[in-house]
């Protein structure tokens, strides 16, 4: 251990560096200036500049607790002496760098960059060549470690001449609230490991992705100056989204029994071989895409990685799906909306498609920041296991798409030449990549097709799990079926998500703020802005993005009164007030170079113009310049193009530099803005109209038509509809476009409005979900068009639905309660999701109150609808995903005609009391409640299901009457006694493979039962199970010193016998007994070699082996006239071939063998 005045000597010391570059601007500044000097400079009063004092120390305090387990740990081989000169060697070098903000930025903020300039120092080299290997291994991870602390601490405070340092650095809590928070969201770096390992890279590329990703820009609030950034914890809010699928690929259905059998075993041998524990026992699915088996194999070992060693991956890699299909209808349901982390929690691979400021960046960011920092909770905490990588693919535009080895050359550019060779493959190979990647649509349209490829032949050589990114208009429907991946559409903000969003912009507005009467100000502004959002049409329909949302708090915290009415009047103000108002509010001196608001504008304009013929959306800044230059030259500006773009990305809140020597602007929405006011001001409607048909061109063309003068409008939207009539195949697209352009069009003639309706009147009712989107931009003037359409077939009526959600507002609610009857279950999904869209009460009163619902199942996904159920009339089965420990059940007590009931996720929940009164409910379904005891509260339910999964302290579930229950699942619940359902006549199915069951007398003797999962039956109840006369589907695994199967029953018809990794069975010995058997799985018996009991069973139809590596003679199945499939995974065959016989069809480790 070292001595506590050397701890705090580091950590002094490490504070001081911190403070020293804070402070000094520029290298020239205060060159070797002590803090006492710093502070004399900077605080001209005594009792400030003692404040000031007493806040440097207290960031050595926070320094030093983050350091003390660090030096705690026990070093083999380094004595207490070795430890201190190595601690006081590293304060050494820490104290002589006189570094300064711009030595920082010209490091690019690389922790790594400032480790190496520590370890150059030359005093430095002398003192550790004195120590022993254990000693250096020791200065490497502490130089490390605190590299990365300054290098934190430097990017999260605010500019030091900033009326906001100022306040920092005097107040009393503020700066030391601040430091600990950065110091705490750091992850902490694998200690022990050995530079240049695995394991250590490892823990650097998660602290790097953590640093450079968990930030969110709120716009608006930087300019404040009291931090540069905001974490993703405090701002970020999850949002729903649909599977935008189509109906026959999405899951739909099960295989037959025999896959079950497969799957089952599979699940089981996995779970004794590597000893993960599941989140719930698996069924079947299917998958309708080519690829099926190859998709599914990626899922199971995305959702239990770290697959451990591998073995484990080489006997996993064949194994169909095993997430289970039941929770994903049972808690979220096949369709409809759910929260992105839900849906992403039971994906494969996904892609993510959403409109200009959806979030979809912030997903992904918030995706890999939490990966990284292992800090999921609820539906996604097994992802804590993976190893995020996110790319960009704007940075590969004209270039080929990255290998392996090249995936962390943009993401983290500084440690791409340190990662050891092969890193990156071993990562993937392991099963523990998430691969997230951002922006399909901003590479150019001829440079998209190569993404397909580059995916599929990742997919295919690793075990990757893929989340992509792109606006809808850049992907065709299914073009990327075969991928694997699954379409996920992100949709428009609800009210709930709004409120949300509101209190979330204001609390993170307040989190630098210690004044308290600015903070009440702030706060007290949330409230009437959510109130006036909700309660005026044209808000509400603008407050649909978080990017609009973000906006909408920004000004109405500026204007406390006018906010915008449109986005295009948004967009305007907010552009005005980055580019001319941040200076001023940040008290950030004035700069020298002095330009105009029309002055930067114009230029901003020409930058953004240039990004969109170029198409691109991130550039070089050597191809910036020459385009503010060519600007320059017709204005009196004296500066040149160099000293402009530095000014402006510096200082107009709207330009900025993602990397060295890159440029692009904060969200491309502001550049889409930028280049239509471009093309109008140059008079360019022609090319706006010629480019309509590209899908990269639509938001340009949409904002030109509100930037336009009368007459520009008016040709833009004739051009686009004469167009349309010109070009057949182009009519739908550039018809729905110029119907876009009335969201932004503030006038147009009395002629062209009726030609616009015309056209609108054609497009309707719209066929797809992209139609109704694009209808509903149009706002309310399309709703007279959607309404009283008649009978439409049933997608014609969802997208309608759809269109008119979107648009919102009383005459949309009115037309919406034509279908409030209507039973087709796609129109009934769309009204569903519409309840998200207007006032809970209204809409349930106009729209739902009489809908028969999805044949009356509610799957709840919004605590504020809630509070209605009991006035749906038709309802009968909840399905509850509300965010954790949220769910009431006393509301849904109140609903006496329940029959069904599905809890999920819900960890706090102690009772179901309130339940009390559910006298008709016959099935009930609890997933993660793990505070739980009993069931109290469903002893008068007339129960016919019971499925429990994941509920930790549930011990007794005897207060469910056993009468008339048919099915019974206990999965990772403490239930062991069963005793009382000798009582239980009527069951039939019993799924206690992953429970705490441990007698099975009971059940072997149920009358009626005809399934059975379980894991070891013990020796004692074998007998009783022989005996069973009814049972017809076994699951078992069989003890380790089983020699024979002569335990089975004679009435199965379909068996999977599951062994561990020590199981001794050899023969299947017993199994003639089950001459009705058709359907056969055997897994991980390494033993098994005698099979020839098989021949005398003349209906077996389908057998599956798995991990049985001792099996070399199949001759026995060949004269089997009745087997029709055999699946093999694992079984080293020499020669497939010889399994040659007609009509037999052989499938080897996944691939179907051609005979």
């Amino acid at each position: 251990m070292v001595t506590e005045a050397t701890l705090f000597r580091l950590a002094t010391s490490a504070a001081t560096m911190t403070y020293r570059a804070w402070a000094r601007k520029h290298r020239l500044t205060l060159k070797n200036a002590t803090p006492d000097a710093l502070l004399a400079g900077r605080f001209t009063e005594p009792f400030q500049r003692s404040r000031a004092t007493r806040r440097l120390g207290e960031i050595a305090d926070e320094v030093a607790r983050k350091l003390e387990p660090i030096l705690a740990v026990e070093y083999p081989s380094l004595l207490d002496n070795e430890r201190e000169a190595a601690s006081l060697a590293v304060a050494g070098t820490l104290d002589r760098s006189d570094l300064s903000a711009a030595d920082f930025l010209e490091m690019d903020l690389d922790p790594a960059a400032l480790e190496q300039q520590l370890k150059n120092d030359p005093t430095f080299v002398r003192e550790v060549a004195l120590l022993n290997d254990a000693g250096r291994v020791f200065v490497d991870q502490l130089v490390r470690d605190l590299s990365n602390y300054v290098i934190d601490m430097v990017m999260s405070l605010p500019d030091f001449q900033s009326a906001a340092a100022r306040d920092l650095m005097t107040r009393d809590s503020e700066l030391l609230t601040l430091v600990r928070r950065i110091l705490d969201e750091m992850p902490t770096a694998a200690k022990l490991s050995p530079e240049g390992s695995d394991d250590e890279f490892l823990g650097r590329y998660r602290m790097h992705l953590a640093r450079h990703l968990d930030w969110l820009q709120l716009f608006g609030l930087d300019a404040s100056g009291t931090q540069s950034r905001y974490a993703l914890s405090v701002a970020y809010i999850t949002l729903t989204a649909e599977n935008a699928d189509r109906a026959d690929k999405r899951i739909h259905g099960a295989f037959a029994a025999d896959k079950l059998d497969a799957l089952w075993a599979g699940a089981q041998w996995l779970r004794e071989s590597t000893n993960v524990r599941f989140l719930s026992p698996p069924t079947v699915v299917t998958v309708a895409a080519p690829s099926a088996f190859r998709i599914q194999d990626r899922v199971l070992r995305a959702h239990w990685s770290p697959l451990k060693g591998s073995r484990t991956a080489a006997k996993t890699t064949h194994l169909s799906t095993l997430v289970s299909y039941d929770v994903k209808h049972s808690l979220f349901g096949e369709f409809g909306s759910r929260r992105i982390d839900e849906l992403l929690a039971f994906a494969d691979s996904a892609l993510v498609v959403g409109d200009a400021g959806s979030g979809k960046t912030t997903l992904l960011q918030w995706l890999a920041v939490n990966a990284a920092k292992q800090s999921f909770v609820g539906p996604l905490e097994l992802w804590n296991a993976v190893v995020p990588v996110f790319i960009q693919l704007r940075h590969y535009r004209g270039a080929k798409l990255p290998t392996p080895g090249q995936f962390l050359e943009t993401a983290a550019p500084n440690l791409a030449d340190r990662m050891p060779k092969g890193w990156m493959s071993r990562q993937l190979d392991s099963g523990r990549c998430l691969l997230l990647v951002d922006g399909l649509d901003e590479l150019p349209p001829a440079e998209r097709s190569a993404v397909k490829p580059w995916l599929q032949r990742l997919v295919d050589e690793f075990n990757v799990r893929v989340i992509l990114t792109s606006r809808p208009a850049a992907v065709k429907e299914g073009w990327l079926d075969e991928v694997g991946l699954g379409t996920y559409r992100l949709e428009p903000m609800s009210l709930a998500d709004v409120v949300q969003f509101i209190r979330h912009w204001h609390e993170s507005a307040v989190s630098g703020v210690e004044d308290g009467s600015e903070k009440r100000e702030i706060l007290a502004l949330a409230v009437p802005l959510a109130a006036r959002i909700l309660n005026q049409p044209a808000l509400r329909q603008l407050a649909t993005t978080p990017l609009l949302c973000a906006l909408l708090c920004a000004l109405n915290r500026g204007m406390r009164s006018s906010i915008p009415q449109d986005r295009m009047h948004l967009y305007r103000v907010a552009l005005e007030m980055l580019v001319e108002r941040r200076d001023d509010e940040r008290n950030v001196p004035n700069a020298e170079i002095r330009l105009s608001l029309r002055e930067k504008l114009d230029i901003l304009q020409n930058i953004a113009w240039w990004f969109q013929l170029a198409e691109r959306s991130e550039a070089d800044r050597s191809d910036i310049e020459p385009q503010v230059a060519k600007r320059l030259r017709l204005t009196e500006i004296s500066h040149s193009a160099e000293e402009v773009l530095d000014y402006l990305l510096l200082r107009s809140g709207v330009l900025r530099q993602p990397s060295s020597g890159r440029v692009d602007f904060v969200h491309k929405t502001f550049q889409e803005y930028l280049a239509a006011k471009a093309a109008v001001d140059e008079n360019l409607v022609s090319m706006l109209i010629e480019r309509a048909r590209e899908d990269s061109w639509r938001e340009v063309v949409i904002m030109a038509a509100g930037h336009a003068s009368l007459n520009q409008r008016e040709e833009l939207v004739n051009g686009l509809l004469a167009a349309g009539r010109e070009r057949p195949r182009l009519r739908h697209r550039l018809h729905l476009l110029a119907v876009a352009c009335l969201e932004t069009s503030p006038q147009l003639k009395p002629e062209t409005r009726e030609q616009v309706a015309v056209a609108l009147e054609n497009l309707v009712p719209p066929k797809s979900i992209r139609d109704a989107q694009a209808l509903a931009a149009a706002g309310v003037a399309a709703v007279p068009h959607l309404a009283g359409l008649g009978r439409l077939r049933a997608n014609e009526a969802a997208a309608t639905v759809r269109a008119l959600a979107q648009i919102g507002g009383d005459p949309a609610l009115i037309a919406l309660a034509v279908y409030s009857t209507d039973r087709r279950r796609s129109v009934v999904r769309e009204l569903l999701r519409a309840w998200r869209s207007f006032p809970p009460e209204a809409y349930v009163r106009t729209v739902l109150a009489d809908s028969p619902l999805e044949d009356g199942t509610l799957s709840l996904t919004d605590l504020d609808h809630l509070p209605y159920l009991s006035e749906l009339r038709m309802l009968r089965a909840v399905r509850l995903s509300v965010p954790a420990g949220r769910a009431n059940l006393e509301i849904i007590g109140r609903v006496p005609t329940l029959t069904e009931l599905s809890l999920g996720f819900e960890p706090d929940l102690e009772s179901l009391e309130p339940l009390t009164g559910l006298t008709e409910l016959a099935s009930v379904r609890l997933d993660t409640c793990g505070a739980l005891r009993s069931l109290a509260g469903l002893e008068s339910a007339p129960l016919a299901s019971l499925d429990v999964r994941n509920c930790g302290s549930l011990t007794d579930i005897t207060a469910v009457s056993p009468t008339r229950l048919a099915r019974l699942v206990l999965a990772f619940t403490p239930v062991s006694d069963l005793s009382h359902l000798t009582e239980a006549p009527a069951l039939t199915y019993v799924d206690v493979a992953f429970s705490d069951v441990d007698t099975f007398a009971v059940l072997a003797a149920l009358p009626a039962l005809r399934q059975l999962h379980a894991q070891m039956i013990p020796a004692a109840d074998h007998d009783v199970l022989a005996e069973s006369g009814s049972l017809q589907d076994l699951t078992v695994t069989v003890p380790d010193d089983r020699a024979d199967l002569a335990f089975l029953p004679a009435t199965l018809r379909s068996l999977v016998v599951n062994g561990r990794s020590h199981a001794r069975l050899r023969s299947l010995g017993g199994v003639e007994r089950c001459t009705e058997l058709t359907h056969l799985t055997l897994a991980g018996l390494p033993e098994l070699e005698d099979i020839i009991a098989l021949g005398s069973l003349e209906k077996l139809e389908w057998v599956f082996f798995q991990g049985c590596e001792a099996l070399a003679d199949l001759g026995v199945l060949l004269r089997m006239t009745s087997l029709v499939e055999l699946v093999l995974s694992d079984v080293p065959l020499a020669d497939v071939t010889a399994l040659r016989r007609p009509g037999l069809k052989v499938t080897v480790d996944g691939d179907v063998v051609q005979l």
